[in-house]
């Protein structure tokens, strides 16, 4: 084989690098209000769960150590209807508390939060409309706070129903999303 019939270097090389999204990621957002639309888990059709949120300031400081936020689940939902619907008892009720979230110490059987989810086709998240409805977790702080970075620790106890897909907010604008 010649050296004109090699294939070049850049041959497969992908047209572009770059890639595209549809919002501007800002260096440290700051804001009263930060939402986790919470778009789909790992498999399960009727849960989804975190083991924990942690936000850091710009100087690399868990935020939750000087300023907690309420935490808000939209739609709020109601764990003994589900369960009388599908015949099950829970015999770990912590796992309803949405404080757990924000405790610093990972540990699964104490932080965990689970609530009721019906797995949606992602398809359906690109109309704004259908967006409404989505599971929200809101943390609303008193003051504006400034973050550099966030650190989320899935479900860990049925790993199906850990967070896959979620969009967050920062006072309604968009700064992160994981489709």
């Amino acid at each position: 084989m010649s050296s004109e019939e090699l294939i070049p270097f850049n041959y497969f090389k992908p047209a572009s690098l770059s890639i595209k999204q549809e919002y501007e990621t800002p260096y440290l957002p700051t804001g009263f209000i930060f939402k986790f639309q919470l778009l789909t888990n790992w498999g399960d059709n009727d849960q989804i769960g975190l083991n924990g949120i942690a936000f850091y300031d710009q100087l690399n400081r868990l935020i939750f150590d000087y300023s907690t936020p309420k935490i808000v689940f939209y739609p709020i939902n109601n764990q003994n209807i589900h369960n009388e619907i599908n015949n099950t008892i829970r015999t770990n009720n912590i796992t309803n508390n949405i404080t757990n979230l924000l405790n610093p110490i990972n540990n699964k059987k104490v932080n965990s939060w689970e609530t009721n989810y019906i797995n949606k086709n992602l398809s359906n998240f690109n109309n704004q409309e259908d967006s409404i409805e989505q599971l929200s977790l809101y943390l609303v702080f008193d003051q504006p706070i400034t973050i550099s970075k966030i650190h989320i620790s899935n479900y860990s106890i049925n790993p199906t129903i850990g967070l896959k897909d979620f969009i967050l907010f920062c006072d309604d604008s968009i700064i992160y999303k994981v489709i």
